[in-house]
């Protein structure tokens, strides 16, 4: 699995970690899923309303639920979840893997701790963590590109297995017979 955001969407994510300091930001990325790339659409903040939001975040349930309607208006999937750590890596914390609710979604994590915000993306599935592959490019990861190619190739090799099944399939027929005079 690959997660695919544009410099811009990173930025405006890093952003929304700056704005919220101390307390945790949370936000949903919807996107269109290609194979195994996830490329990120639409950015949608939701409000933490956490009981202690310097080290945890709960996703307020009428703006969460507002921004699942609205990324299934425009056509989108749910591909990520984000969240910050003010003071720390970008790591799942034993909370998060805890309380993860959504295992085929990427957790998109905004480490705070030191000079500039770090982005990691993981899954969480039923308390096992992955790392998942980060692309931050305008440019389509080239793992996109050859699943294309890969998709056209496969594509090909039917159709020619199909024409040679019908060619085969003529050849062998008995020659018809002799219509009376």
């Amino acid at each position: 699995m690959m997660l695919w955001l544009q410099p811009s969407q990173a930025d405006q994510i890093a952003a929304q970690a700056y704005a919220d300091l101390p307390r945790e930001t949370c936000g949903l990325i919807g996107g269109l899923r290609q194979g195994s790339v996830d490329q990120a659409v639409e950015i949608i903040p939701v409000l933490n309303t956490a009981s202690d939001p310097e080290c945890a975040y709960q996703m307020d349930e009428r703006a969460l639920a507002a921004a699942l309607t609205t990324l299934e208006k425009h056509g989108l999937t749910l591909v990520g979840i984000y969240h910050s750590h003010p003071q720390g890596d970008p790591v799942p914390s034993r909370r998060d893997i805890r309380e993860a609710a959504y295992p085929d979604t990427a957790y998109l994590i905004i480490g705070m701790k030191g000079d500039a915000p770090r982005l990691a993306a993981w899954t969480i599935n039923y308390g096992a963590v992955e790392h998942v592959e980060l692309h931050i490019s305008a440019a389509p990861p080239a793992q996109l590109t050859s699943t294309r190619a890969a998709n056209a190739a496969v594509l090909i090799a039917g159709l020619i297995g199909f024409i040679f099944l019908i060619v085969v399939s003529l050849s062998l027929l008995p020659p018809a017979p002799e219509l009376p005079h």
